[in-house]
């Protein structure tokens, strides 16, 4: 699943494609929104939560572990590992399971 930051959440499809990974949302983002990086995010357990799609320019630095397709976009991916209750709302999560009903 991918995230828009202060946005919806769409359905995703993953891939690999050499030692990279491949992420492809499915849907259209808002005509206005122009994403820049996502940010895999994993948990404390190394499990895939969901992408976060970011705009802007990505993390000066930080070393590349796929891209995301947008539309007819690629933009870089990133990852982070955290513990999610540090920065969830548990009423509120990140990577709703709604979604992918």
């Amino acid at each position: 699943m991918v995230r828009l930051v202060a946005g919806p959440a769409y359905r995703a499809v993953v891939g690999r494609s050499d030692s990279l990974w491949v992420i492809g949302v499915e849907g259209a983002l808002p005509a206005a929104v122009k994403p820049g990086f996502g940010v895999l995010v994993l948990d404390q357990g190394a499990r895939a939560r969901g992408v976060m799609l970011f705009e802007g320019i990505p993390v000066e630095g930080a070393p590349q572990i796929g891209t995301v397709s947008v539309g007819n976009m690629t933009v870089p991916l990133i990852g982070i590992q955290l513990d999610p209750a540090r920065i969830e709302d548990p009423r509120c999560a990140f990577f709703p399971d709604s979604v992918l009903r």
